[in-house]
């Protein structure tokens, strides 16, 4: 679904230096893309339901079949279908069969008016990042493109990865830790499959919801999505300090949400900030903040925590205070986080 949109939104498809233009795709192929993408994603809703929730109980090995046909849809992309109501859909949004308009148009102007650079920059024509000094010009001259050297040195750039150091090591955290929080408070073996499925929904819903939305409502710059994203966690924390398992449906999803949010949200921001020749290692460094997080926060402070807690040579512990102390922690740390966000120009 993430490339679907990226497709359907207009992706830049310059050429870099030594290379042809790529085709840009039509407005039949545009539609065909974001009809499967959003098929992609229905379906694969419904196949994480129905097979965590009744496939270890009842023993339904079919239902791995569901995954075969998840896979197959793929090849749905290459066959000749009409999809003539996203054709309208995207006709109304201003797009032409060759594979621009008046929305991509005015998006781009945005963006270029947002780096202060010029097209050729933007869409990255090879010269970009050839050179140290060049980047530092473009730097200084008020452009976010820069080589990945210079974007380790960027204010910007260790902030995001902060915010999301923070946001995706506590979602993590949850996952990594929902069977024992769910015998600490008196649940039963297996019970966890369904708070699994609330935290796997969940996240399906945040990525998918944040990148829309911060593509349909660009009045709101995306580091505010960031924010109001780092809030939401922090609820979701607060929320699993109560010792119930009814609550932590509630819980389990709101996690589930944010930690998916902050999967979509972090390319779209690093990337309009550092968009250019290394963008792919920016983002690879990037993707080590969620790493360092379940390291941090799911491998060091919640086992500590936990061990606290526990009785003296008992294999497990029980009762409320076996993860409330996390939770804390956890949640004054997304606070951080989105006092963190506010920062980011």
């Amino acid at each position: 679904p993430a490339g679907a949109m990226a497709a359907a939104l207009g992706a830049s498809l310059a050429p870099t230096k030594g290379t042809a233009a790529a085709p840009a795709l039509n407005l039949e192929e545009r539609a065909r893309v974001v009809a499967v993408g959003y098929g992609l994603l229905a379906l694969l809703v419904v196949y994480i339901s129905s097979s965590s929730l009744s496939q270890k109980q009842q023993n339904r090995p079919v239902l791995g079949l569901l995954l075969i046909g998840l896979l197959a849809s793929f090849f749905a992309l290459l066959w000749p279908i009409k999809v003539r109501r996203m054709e309208r859909i995207l006709s109304r949004g201003g797009w032409s069969d060759n594979g621009g308009g008046g929305a991509d148009d005015a998006a781009t102007a945005s963006l270029m008016s947002r780096r202060g650079g010029n097209s050729s920059t933007a869409d990255g024509d090879g010269d970009v990042g050839a050179s140290t000094s060049s980047s530092a010009a473009a730097l200084a001259s008020g452009s976010r493109v820069a080589t990945f050297e210079q974007v380790l040195r960027e204010r910007n750039f260790w902030l995001i990865f902060s915010v999301c150091f923070i946001g995706m090591g506590s979602g993590i955290t949850l996952i990594n830790n929902i069977g024992g929080l769910v015998l600490s408070l008196g649940g039963a073996r297996g019970q966890q499959d369904t708070y699994v499925v609330l935290i796997s929904v969940g996240s399906c819903v945040g990525r998918a919801g944040a990148g829309l939305a911060s593509d349909q409502f660009k009045r709101w710059p995306r580091a505010n999505y960031l924010l109001a994203n780092s809030l939401l966690m922090a609820l979701a924390q607060l929320s699993l300090c109560i010792p119930n398992l009814s609550s932590l449906y509630l819980s389990c999803f709101l996690t589930g949400v944010s930690f998916g949010a902050y999967f979509s949200l972090m390319p779209v921001i690093l990337g309009d900030f550092f968009a250019g020749s290394d963008f792919g290692k920016v983002l690879g460094a990037a993707m080590m903040a969620p790493t360092l997080g379940s390291l941090v926060f799911s491998t060091f402070l919640a086992s500590t925590f936990y061990k606290w807690a526990s009785p003296a040579h008992a294999a497990t512990c029980v009762g409320p205070a076996c993860f409330r102390a996390t939770w804390f922690v956890l949640a004054a740390s997304s606070f951080l986080a989105a006092q963190l966000s506010r920062k980011i120009k």
